[in-house]
């Protein structure tokens, strides 16, 4: 499964759902830093994506915190050290951390089940697949 605007054009792939993308810190540092603009937050990123998903190309940032992991990343901004950019669906389920919202751009994007082609007509492989597919879909729905 992938998280992005367009699947990868060398893949069969199905749309599962839209996931949004919130910011999110722990309740102490949004209390004390609420009332910031969005580029004066510390952020808390990773190497995979290192600016929160609101922010384009020239926006400048102050990243506080950088790791490899999103739970290293949710442990940090649980822990006060800056905001977290975050799926909806992990956010909201963060123990110890609150959405902020903030008068950025509002970020959507598509999340795809990935099959090779040259696993096209393996019926046991399309019917593992289906499988996660249904209940994602049934959670969602």
């Amino acid at each position: 499964m992938r998280i992005a605007k367009r699947p990868p054009e060398n893949y069969i792939a199905r749309e599962i759902c839209t996931v949004s993308f919130g910011n999110y810190g722990s309740p102490e540092y949004i209390e004390k830093y609420g009332h910031l603009k969005p580029h004066e937050y510390r952020w808390i990123t990773n190497r995979q994506h290192p600016k929160p998903f609101w922010a384009g190309e020239k926006d400048q940032i102050n990243v506080a915190f950088m790791s490899d992991s999103k739970d290293t990343d949710i442990e940090a901004a649980r822990r006060g050290l800056g905001l977290v950019s975050l799926a909806d669906i992990a956010g909201s389920r963060a123990e110890g951390l609150e959405r902020i919202d903030l008068p950025v751009r509002e970020v959507e994007r598509t999340m795809w089940l990935l099959i090779h082609p040259d696993l096209r007509g393996d019926r046991a492989r399309q019917g593992a697949d289906e499988s996660p597919v249904d209940r994602l879909a049934e959670r969602q729905g």
